[in-house]
């Protein structure tokens, strides 16, 4: 049973991108049979650093689940920013896509619901916090907002790219990346990075001196740094967002009752 455990958590560890790296000392701490035990790796450059803390915990007997994963990243000069990704089934965010997360961006995911798959942009609001004292997520489904990667690509003008690339780009985009585009304006070629951003309906694009820049009348503007950017939701993504937060409003009174 113990050997089933520790390959079931290995399993899963690979999966959301912690290689092998991990499972000696997976096997070190299980076999010390603690309740719940505490794991950290890192990955790092010059410049910043991003801490996970795999927390582990023993349940229908001599079980271990991988519950929570806490991602921290620090950058120079800056306060480091952390929160707690929950996992289901030992599944969850892999290490590239909670980085994406705690940069700020979106990630997409698709998922079974009600027999269905449904596909959801989940982004970390890091001005709310939920009840745990974590910061809120704000989630966006295919069929509650109006944005959609597809038909935002083909709004840029990309200069050409085969299928593959293409495919690529969605791919990059999905899981949280800032992607680098070439576009063709007046005749040039401009290079630019660009994010998916559910939130807003759209796609932010950024020049090479990571300005967000916007493309009008095949010419490039720089925009500046705009307050209350929520405001200016789509009307569709602003009337999701209101009935999920109604419905956590009556999660949290009814368990306050039940309680």
């Amino acid at each position: 049973m113990v050997e089933q455990n520790y390959q079931y958590l290995t399993e899963a560890l690979a999966k959301l991108g912690f290689g092998d790296v991990l499972n000696d000392e997976l096997q070190r701490r299980m076999n010390m049979g603690t309740k719940q035990f505490e794991i950290k790796a890192q990955t790092s450059t010059e410049n910043e650093r991003v801490l996970y803390a795999l927390k582990f915990e023993k349940k229908d007997g001599d079980l271990y689940f991988l519950n929570t994963i806490r991602g921290t990243l620090s950058k120079e000069n800056q306060q480091p920013i952390t929160h707690d990704f929950f996992l289901y089934k030992q599944k969850g965010y892999n290490v590239q896509e909670m980085k994406n997360m705690l940069e700020g961006r979106a990630v997409y995911k698709m998922f079974r619901r009600e027999g269905q798959d449904v596909g959801r942009w989940t982004r970390i609001d890091f001005n709310v916090k939920d009840e745990r004292g974590n910061n809120q997520i704000r989630s966006y489904y295919d069929n509650q907002t109006n944005f959609n990667l597809v038909v935002e690509l083909s709004k840029l003008p990309v200069v050409n790219m085969s299928q593959e690339e293409k495919e690529g780009l969605i791919r990059a985009l999905r899981n949280g990346e800032l992607a680098n585009v070439t576009v063709r304006q007046n005749g040039s070629r401009e290079r630019m990075c660009i994010e998916a951003t559910p939130q807003l309906g759209s796609l932010v694009l950024y020049n090479v001196n990571m300005e967000k820049v916007s493309l009008n009348n095949n010419r490039i503007q720089v925009l500046k740094e705009e307050q209350g950017a929520e405001q200016k939701l789509p009307d569709t993504t602003k009337r999701m967002m209101e009935a999920q937060e109604n419905g956590q409003t009556q999660q949290q009174q009814a368990k306050r009752r039940v309680g």
